[in-house]
């Protein structure tokens, strides 16, 4: 097919529909043309296109029938996983894709596919019912840090992720991406963040708080265990060591920033309320540099109950080590607190909270404070323990604790403004809880 038919299916995508994708990563910016920048096929009538739109580059696995786009379905996410899992390099036009087998083999990839059906700022295709093929959408040159975290701890033996059976690296005008990541899916498996959702609206149907003060510990203290294991061998594998004063002041001054970039983006309707958080979340962010140095290591890096999948029986396994979206890959690679994890994943419980009584029409009551309180207590508390289990190289400082926690509401409102505006009522309930 001609490079011309391409480049003109890529022009006609209206600017609105891209700026709505949950994987545009400039939300409020002017979006501007989509122009080809490489392009891989055809696999039947589907191709892995490279397109640049508003400063960045894309991939856009997709079909193309009639001079129309529309989302891939089967031939080109078969072609795809196959070269992860073998090892082998497609080149296209403009745009190469190139294979890394392993750590764990694979007897081919199956001919079925279907969306993984999770929302997700990249998109994940289910393959024959046994495995998972990620297709990183924004395009960021250097090593990706799932692809890196994943792999090293696949050969590490960490039984708390799907295996990793490969990975793929995209090149476009000369700057090399992480691509693709193949991984088995985990068939028994429920999202977290739905499955607490799904517990939480029950209680509150059920009106008992007592119930809902007992229901976190069915899972709470898996996900603490598991965590802490997680921190325990990363710190073992990429190494440990603490902050030297100059990282200290680079971490209250990136809070004091992120909490400036949120004031300057929230809506008028919402600056209110996070102006008047904004001298305790401060004064918190006082302790990165008031107390002793914390320990750096490799951390997940956007730890929530999302990313752990829920099995029957079974401890959860993590997911998603990508790293916070509105960070360039170079700072999501940095070597980072595995405290700020815990507080991500802490924070994430009162999310969880708000956002279901947000869709209810209700505010957070009795039934479902009581829920958080057990959640997050049985999470650190199993995570302390397991540390102290593990004889892992640190421990929970409280007021560094709640130094995270509060950096973390404030990036809450930044993520929400920049790629998912219908969030922004979450972190704005939940800011009363991060400075309480």
């Amino acid at each position: 097919m001609p490079a011309e038919d391409l480049r003109a299916a890529v022009a006609s995508i209206a600017a609105h529909d891209v700026a709505q994708e949950r994987w545009f990563g400039a939300k409020g910016a002017k979006v501007g043309e989509l122009v080809l920048a490489g392009s891989l096929g055809p696999f039947d009538d589907e191709w892995l296109l490279a397109v640049r739109v508003a400063g960045d580059t894309y991939l856009l696995p997709v079909a193309l029938r009639d001079g129309t786009l529309s989302p891939a379905v089967g031939p080109l996410w078969r072609a795809l996983a196959d070269a992860c899992c073998t090892g082998l390099t497609l080149s296209g036009e403009g745009l190469e894709l190139t294979g890394a087998a392993g750590p764990v083999s694979v007897d081919g990839v199956g001919d079925g596919a279907r969306p993984l059906g999770i929302d997700q700022s990249n998109t994940s295709v289910v393959l024959n019912e046994r495995l998972v093929l990620k297709c990183y959408r924004r395009l960021t040159p250097g090593e990706h840090p799932e692809i890196e975290l994943t792999r090293q701890l696949c050969e590490h033996g960490y039984e708390h992720i799907p295996a990793v059976h490969g990975s793929a690296t995209a090149t476009v005008a000369g700057e090399t991406s992480g691509a693709l990541l193949l991984q088995d899916f985990v068939a028994d498996g429920r999202d977290g963040w739905l499955a607490a959702a799904d517990e939480l609206g029950g209680l509150l149907d059920a009106g008992d708080v007592a119930a809902a003060a007992e229901a976190p510990a069915s899972w709470a203290v898996a996900t603490g265990e598991v965590t802490a294991e997680l921190h325990t061998l990363l710190a073992a594998t990429f190494g440990s060591r603490l902050a030297q004063p100059d990282e200290s002041r680079a971490l209250h001054a990136q809070a004091l920033a992120e909490l400036g970039e949120a004031l300057a983006l929230v809506p008028e309707s919402t600056r209110p309320q996070l102006e008047a958080a904004t001298p305790e979340l401060q004064r918190r962010f006082e302790a990165f540099t008031s107390g002793a140095p914390p320990l750096l290591a490799r951390v997940h890096g956007d730890l929530h109950l999302g990313q752990f999948v829920r099995r029957d029986a079974r401890p959860p396994v993590l997911v998603d080590f990508e790293g916070e979206p509105t960070k360039p890959v170079s700072e999501r690679r940095r070597d980072a607190s595995p405290v700020r994890d815990l507080a991500s994943l802490l924070r994430s419980v009162d999310h969880a909270a708000h956002w279901v009584c947000s869709d209810r029409g209700e505010t957070a009551g009795p039934i479902a404070l009581a829920w958080i309180t057990a959640a997050r207590s049985g999470i650190r508390d199993a995570y302390e323990r397991r540390l102290s289990e593990l004889d892992a190289p640190f421990a929970v400082d409280e007021p560094l604790l709640s130094a995270f926690e509060a950096e973390k509401a404030a990036y809450e409102f930044v993520y929400a403004v920049r790629f998912l505006p219908s969030w922004l009522v979450v972190p704005t309930r939940a800011l009363t809880s991060a400075i309480a």
